[in-house]
């Protein structure tokens, strides 16, 4: 397996995006899968890959990650939304983290759903009906295996080559927050 850090950047406006990614083939076409590479790609702009470093294992590569991501987190023409290399998670936009935390428009939101379904009510018939109908067989999922190899979004399985690894990187960020107090 090959490790390493890239930099994904559109020639025309220098905007760029920089990942990790671990492959068998490093010719296989990967330039990202982050909200800004899609939009590009949807919008016809031809993107292109740069390989920033290499890594002996997921560990090295994390933490190179991080560490590029950090190098060109202040640059303008960067697209990286964290300084870590985890992503986005749900506790990133969630309660207070959320830009639209405590917005008037969100209140205003809240309000016209409650108001959309107030007094709606399903009836015993249409929930047993609903309930049999995505039973078992009937249920979309139902036998498809997700795990691995088997899930078509499958990219390789870098996290089942290092199953601790967030707990680890958790663990960093804690000492680095306690430390800054």
């Amino acid at each position: 397996m090959i490790h390493f850090v890239y930099k994904t950047y559109n020639p025309d406006n220098q905007k760029f995006y920089i990942g990790r990614h671990s492959t068998n083939n490093i010719d296989d076409g990967y330039q990202g899968s982050g909200l800004w590479i899609k939009r590009s790609i949807n919008k016809g702009h031809v993107l292109k890959r740069e390989i920033l470093e290499y890594a002996d294992n997921i560990n090295e590569l994390y933490l190179l990650e991080e560490k590029y991501i950090r190098k060109y987190y202040n640059d303008p023409k960067n697209t990286n939304c964290k300084l870590s290399s985890t992503g986005m998670t749900s506790e990133d936009v969630s309660g207070k983290n959320n830009p639209r935390y405590g917005s008037k428009e969100q209140a205003e939101i809240a309000r016209k759903i409650g108001l959309a379904n107030k007094g709606k009510k399903r009836s015993a018939e249409y929930c047993k009906r609903q309930s049999e109908k995505y039973k078992g067989k009937g249920n979309p999922m139902y036998g498809v295996k997700r795990n691995g190899a088997e899930n078509p979004n499958y990219k390789g399985g870098i996290f089942l080559n290092n199953p601790n690894y967030y707990r680890d990187w958790a663990r960093r960020k804690r000492a680095e927050k306690k430390a800054q107090k």
